[in-house]
């Protein structure tokens, strides 16, 4: 299989790890039989674009953000994987939430600008 159909499938194995959950877990939560999520996890069928998205629903994740997340680097690793799940959740949200978890970020952890 194509190294994009690997990238997909260690991605989607990364981030339901980083949730802690089994293959039958997120088979369940995307409605997508738990041998499926094996298959595509192990790059060895071709994802379609529907069953994609069932999966990506289920771990809660915007195509844009598994995207960010797929083409980012070769050895993806589940701590790569917070960031974009932070940006989705966070996007989620009011103006006013966002602006309070910024002003709690920038307390706990003071910023250089010259970094």
């Amino acid at each position: 299989m194509s190294e994009l159909v690997k990238s997909i499938g260690v991605t989607i194995r990364n981030l339901r790890k980083a949730k802690n959950w089994s293959q039958e877990e997120l088979g369940f939560q995307s409605n997508v039989h738990p041998s499926y999520i094996g298959v595509i996890e192990r790059g060895e069928k071709s994802i379609s674009i529907d069953s994609l998205e069932k999966v990506l629903n289920g771990l809660n994740i915007t195509f844009e953000d598994f995207f960010k997340v797929v083409g980012s680097t070769e050895n993806i690793n589940t701590d790569f994987t917070i960031l974009p799940y932070i940006t989705q959740r966070l996007s989620r949200r009011d103006i006013k939430d966002q602006r309070i978890i910024m002003t709690l970020i920038e307390v706990l952890f003071p910023w250089k600008d010259d970094v």
